[in-house]
């Protein structure tokens, strides 16, 4: 009697302990099953936003980007992961000031915004403006980096534009030998 005590009360012990571990399991599932759905949501709003998303490793290789830096640079994903994008983004017309700037900037760690003259694939200059942030490891070294990059071609076309409409007045006004009066209607 007192073995099949004792196997009762092994057998109630262990079917708590499954009771137990069962729940847990689900629970575990459950947390695991809302994370994944989360992460799925989050990798399709980034996959869709219409301004590029790029995340690189510690040595500034491409590990991720989405399709709108694929439309905006016209380089697939496939030819990007694994490459820096200084080495295919930049160009003749790139400023190399900037390039130690945004070097500088990155060495630091943190959020970090430049603008930048890049180019696509295809060779067309064009303007971004990058809001960057690092992402650290558990240790709180920097681990690579978390950049969008936001076409500003046509704000810096029209700023050229102004400037040079702006200069060409300048030399009209100091060169002309009488006095002008500007009236304005009211």
């Amino acid at each position: 009697a007192l073995v099949a005590g004792g196997l009762v009360l092994l057998t109630l012990r262990l079917t708590r302990s499954r009771i137990l571990a069962l729940a847990k399991f689900e629970q575990a599932s459950a947390d695991l099953r809302l994370a994944t759905e989360e992460s799925h949501r989050l990798a399709f709003v980034a996959d869709q936003i219409h301004n590029a998303v790029i995340i690189t490793d510690r040595n500034d290789l491409i590990t991720w980007c989405n399709e709108g830096f694929t439309r905006l640079c016209g380089w697939s994903k496939e030819e990007v992961i694994g490459r820096s994008p200084p080495t295919f983004m930049q160009g003749p017309g790139t400023d190399p000031n900037t390039v130690k700037a945004v070097q500088a900037l990155v060495s630091k760690g943190g959020p970090f915004e430049f603008e930048i003259l890049n180019y696509r694939k295809d060779g067309t200059p064009f303007w971004v403006a990058v809001t960057a942030q690092s992402q650290r490891d558990a240790r709180g070294r920097v681990d690579g980096n978390l950049a969008i990059l936001m076409d500003i071609t046509e704000r810096k076309e029209t700023e050229l534009r102004l400037a040079v409409q702006e200069a060409q007045m300048r030399l009209i006004f100091e060169a002309c030998p009488a006095g002008l009066t500007l009236m304005r209607d009211q």
